[in-house]
């Protein structure tokens, strides 16, 4: 769900996070648990070399891109926060556990927000890999891996291309 703070009529920080102390999210294929900062103000929210633990609801199959996790509807509204020239947050806010099944993720301050920006691991190659000849052509048979939505087929008369796409979408 999402927790909502509204910044009206304060003149101190809505929240200030003890230093080291943990967050936690629990994310799905439609997004998961957000904070929103509404009428904010600048450093309403204060990190202090703070991290945030994930619960993955979907084992591993998050979507790739940028999941928002704290939003802003104003600039300034985090301090405590070091970013370097992409907007990833190198000092402040870390990520803890829950994402291990990732090959790359960071977060990341886009625009007013906080995302998690993610990239999935690739599929598995195929496993069990037969060729069996036949006249004028070739049949293919393998073991499917379970992340792969489908598979290109390519050919080259070099060994290590380049190659032509023979089929696609298999």
């Amino acid at each position: 769900g999402t927790l909502t703070l509204n910044g009206a009529n304060t003149n101190r920080p809505l929240c200030a996070f003890e230093n080291g102390s943990s967050l936690a999210f629990q994310l799905s294929a439609s997004g998961g648990d957000q904070l929103a900062v509404t009428a904010a103000q600048a450093g309403d929210l204060v990190f202090s070399s703070n991290v945030m633990h994930f619960i993955d609801t979907t084992g591993g199959t998050l979507p790739t891109g940028n999941i928002p996790l704290i939003t802003s509807d104003a600039a300034g509204a985090f301090s405590g926060l070091v970013t370097d020239g992409n907007g990833t947050i190198t000092s402040g806010l870390a990520i803890g556990s829950g994402l291990e099944s990732y090959s790359s993720k960071s977060l990341k301050l886009v625009g007013n927000n906080i995302v998690l920006s993610l990239v999935n691991p690739p599929p598995a190659a195929p496993a069990l890999l037969t060729a069996t000849p036949g006249v004028g052509q070739i049949a293919l048979a393998w073991s499917v891996s379970p992340a792969a939505a489908s598979y290109n087929i390519k050919r080259s008369i070099i060994s290590g291309g380049p190659y032509q796409i023979v089929g696609s979408g298999i």
